[in-house]
């Protein structure tokens, strides 16, 4: 019988290469998404409102409908308009670990009101 190899070493080497290009694919995996809605007033959007003389239809006009708003007895309303960002992440490595994580930010700019003329303007 003859000490021979089955299989030649550059064959064997060959394989096992091949192995480790194709593995690491397989094994460790992540995603992300990032997920937005709703819109807020940029400062230079806030910029533009003139305390005392800007009117909730030129709100409206320039930064479309607000998220929320909020009209009471006396003529004095809120307004805001929200943004929200949800960020989603998961990852893992093939029977050993796994994890994800969920983020979210939000941002609101909010517009006082009194007989539909704006008062004040803040940010949440």
């Amino acid at each position: 019988m003859s000490n021979q190899p089955l299989v030649p070493a550059s064959a064997s080497l060959a394989a096992v290469l091949v192995c480790l290009l194709v593995m690491p694919g397989c094994l460790i995996s992540s995603r992300s998404n990032t997920t937005t809605s709703g819109r807020t007033l940029s400062t230079q959007d806030s910029r533009s409102i003139q305390i005392g003389k800007t009117t909730g239809d030129e709100l409206i006009t320039s930064f479309g409908e607000p998220t929320s708003r909020v009209d009471r007895p006396d003529g004095s309303s809120t307004w805001k308009w929200c943004r929200t960002e949800t960020r989603n992440s998961s990852g893992a490595v093939f029977l050993i670990f796994g994890g994800s994580s969920t983020r979210t930010e939000s941002n609101c700019a909010v517009v006082e009101l009194s007989n539909g003329v704006v008062q004040q303007i803040r940010s949440e």
